[in-house]
């Protein structure tokens, strides 16, 4: 359950930091407004979907992994889209309860072993 519930939420703040790292598109000014901060963000976003095909290839193993993790990223870039679609500025908000469901998860992973 655990390395699901980390790809999910990995999956979904890397789709929140492709939106991001659009000129057009971003809710954040600042990573709007900066070429530097957009390649970052989306290198940070690459590494996390990276990061998330090899945790959730970990678990199930490469052949089930794979289509899972892309089944996944399908489902989050959905979840973003209509996020986006009903209210642009919520993405960011939503990837911060990414990031805390994301550290929660890790913590209570690593306390439990």
């Amino acid at each position: 359950m655990t390395p699901t519930v980390l790809m999910a939420s990995f999956l979904f703040l890397t789709c929140a930091l492709f939106v991001e790292a659009n000129s057009k598109r971003a809710t954040i000014e600042r990573i709007g407004a900066s070429a530097d901060l957009q390649r970052a963000a989306k290198a940070f976003g690459w590494g996390l979907a990276g990061s998330a095909l090899f945790l959730i290839a970990q678990h199930t193993g490469w052949a089930r992994g794979i289509p899972i993790w892309l089944a996944v990223f399908m489902v989050a870039g959905f979840a973003n889209l209509l996020v986006y679609a009903f209210s642009p500025r919520w993405i960011a908000r939503l990837a911060i309860v990414c990031l805390a469901v994301i550290v929660v998860t890790s913590v209570t992973h690593l306390v439990a072993r």
